[in-house]
């Protein structure tokens, strides 16, 4: 047993380093994603390719890997020159990193979302998320420096686009005195700067940082790096008519193989030709160009070079279609301009660094909560004003409604005092027809039953004044009932008999209005000419429709007298 002890020992020590070897020898993903990324500065085609076979395990990662992932993503994409459909992918991981990643992933994240909204062209966008990843960038105190510069440059690109010259120039000196600090500064550095004196106006500024863009690429040999950097130092070089460094630039770009040539290729070729020919390939060029160029402002341009040339050789109808075509793209160029400046005043990102400006935005806001905080009081002092008032002439409204319903109990008090001289024989002449006091009873009988139960149910004084207004009406011609008075009246009979509505429907399933509201003005007592006067029909529709409904409903029209009621 000891003797075999040197050799478990042995067996577990190996054993225990295979394990950690090959714990080691699988990278984690973020390992991973940092690999391919150094690898993307210089091949994105191909990091793009493997980063592709990680899809998988970023699916099944924790939420920080996929975001990395779908980050690293972007940036490869816009290294590879691939244009994005849509900026959602990035609006969800600069909406992570916000929230959980560092001020390096925050500030990458915001410049890969002004990058898609670049490609789409949405330059307000655009120009709002750069100056987020600067502020960041500029505020990590182990800031990214070759991230801030692309920020920087990106800037005043777009400052360019947005024909802001002054902008431009002066974000891009910002670049490259940043880069210079660090030893770094490259041909597109200088080119940034030549091109925004150029926009600006500083022609002779502009040659000065042109020709050290060139000199830079001269000595580092590194034209196909910097490949759109010579087409743009071409073309500025062929419209100074400066020969020497246009066929400078033309040789360098010579030796840059054909499927690694810049986009502006073309329109620097075709001014070279243009100025030292052949005039026949210009020609070609800029008719490619003006046909096939996906931007406004090269359309123009190529247009605006064919429509000179055609008229130089006495082609006027080609002159004229060119002549159109820039007309054309012009105005293409001053749309978006319009829609841009459009979207910028809507909802632009608006850095103010002066603290005088912020004083005075606070000031006009505090002026703005001001005037509500006002003009609330005031809708509340007014609408409380308006409440109390219609309050207290509702009571003035109620009290006379009441003294009024007084007055008619006293008036039914002393049709009660006669019922002694209702003990006289009910009938005359015939022994069928009522007399007229008898029906002056039972009318007045029918009302008093109709108000005592009002009254002891507990109705609301609406329901009071609704009924009164229908017996004013029955009574004298100069009251009139209103439409909206209608549905209180009949749903305060439908609370005094609740059965009374099934009982229409049986009897009469497929009654029409008019029918139905003689069914309840019967309900509550009216008589047939009070009827006439609430309704304002003629006493021989009143009559058809009343002889109609007795015969139809018969006991459902009877109101239970007191004695009855108890009975129940």
């Amino acid at each position: 047993m000891k003797a075999l002890s040197p050799l478990l020992i042995i067996v577990l020590s190996l054993l225990t380093f295979s394990c950690q070897n090959g714990k080691h020898s699988e990278p984690s993903l973020l390992d991973r994603i940092a690999q391919l990324k150094a690898l993307g500065d210089s091949a994105p085609q191909e990091a793009l390719k493997q980063l592709g076979t990680l899809e998988p395990l970023a699916q099944k990662g924790d939420a920080y890997e996929r975001q990395k992932f779908l980050l690293l993503q972007a940036r490869l994409r816009d290294k590879a020159y691939m244009m994005p459909y849509s900026a959602d992918t990035m609006l969800a991981v600069v909406s992570y990193f916000e929230q959980e990643g560092s001020k390096r992933d925050k500030a990458e994240a915001y410049y890969y979302l002004a990058s898609n909204f670049r490609d789409l062209e949405d330059y307000p966008q655009a120009i709002k998320n750069f100056l987020k990843a600067m502020d960041v960038a500029e505020g990590d105190k182990e800031c990214d420096v070759k991230l801030l510069n692309c920020i920087y440059s990106q800037l005043s690109y777009l400052y360019r686009v947005q024909l802001n010259p002054v902008g431009a120039k002066e974000i891009a000196k910002k670049s490259l005195a940043l880069v210079q600090s660090q030893g770094t500064a490259d041909p597109t550095d200088y080119m940034d700067v030549g091109t925004s004196c150029f926009y600006n106006g500083d022609t002779l500024e502009g040659m000065e940082y042109a020709e050290k863009a060139m000199e830079k690429i001269a000595h580092d040999r590194s034209a196909t790096k910097y490949a759109d950097v010579v087409a743009e130092l071409l073309m500025f070089y062929a419209e100074k008519g400066d020969k020497d460094r246009t066929m400078r630039c033309v040789k360098m770009l010579d030796g840059v193989p054909v499927a690694q040539r810049p986009s502006n290729y073309l329109s620097g070729m075709a001014n070279y030709y243009e100025l030292f020919g052949p005039l026949d390939s210009a020609v070609v060029m800029y008719e490619y160009l003006c046909e096939h160029h996906k931007t406004p402002s090269m359309r123009s341009y190529s247009a605006r070079h064919l429509m000179h040339y055609y008229r130089k050789v006495g082609n006027y109808e080609r002159s004229s279609f060119y002549a159109q075509a820039y007309q054309n793209a012009q105005n293409e160029i001053w749309e978006k301009r319009q829609m841009e400046n459009s979207a910028k005043a809507n909802g632009e990102w608006v850095y103010k660094k002066n603290d005088a400006e912020i004083q005075a935005t606070k000031n006009r806001l505090r002026t703005i909560v001001y005037w509500i905080a006002g003009g609330t009081a005031a809708i509340v002092l007014t609408v409380g004003g308006i409440y109390f008032s219609y309050r207290r002439r509702k009571e003035k409204e109620l009290q006379s409604k009441e003294e009024e319903i007084e007055a008619l109990r006293q008036i039914l008090a002393r049709h009660t005092e006669g019922m002694t001289e209702m003990q006289q024989p009910a009938t005359r002449g015939n022994g069928k027809t009522p007399g007229p006091r008898i029906q002056e009873w039972e009318h007045a009988h029918k009302v008093q039953i109709l108000l005592d139960r009002m009254l002891e149910e507990r109705h609301s004084e609406a329901d009071r004044v609704v009924v009164e207004k229908f017996r004013k009406a029955a009574q004298h011609k100069r009251y009139q009932v209103a439409e909206a008075d209608w549905l209180p009246f009949m749903a305060c009979i439908d609370r005094m008999y609740p059965e009374f509505r099934n009982d229409i429907k049986q009897a009469l399933p497929h009654a029409k209005p008019g029918i139905l509201r003689v069914c309840y003005l019967l309900k509550a007592g009216f008589t047939n000419p009070e009827i006439v006067h609430i309704t304002e029909e003629s006493r021989q529709t009143i009559s058809n429709r009343s002889k109609k409904i007795r015969e139809k409903m018969g006991e459902h029209l009877h109101i239970p007298s007191e004695k009855e009621k108890e009975g129940k």
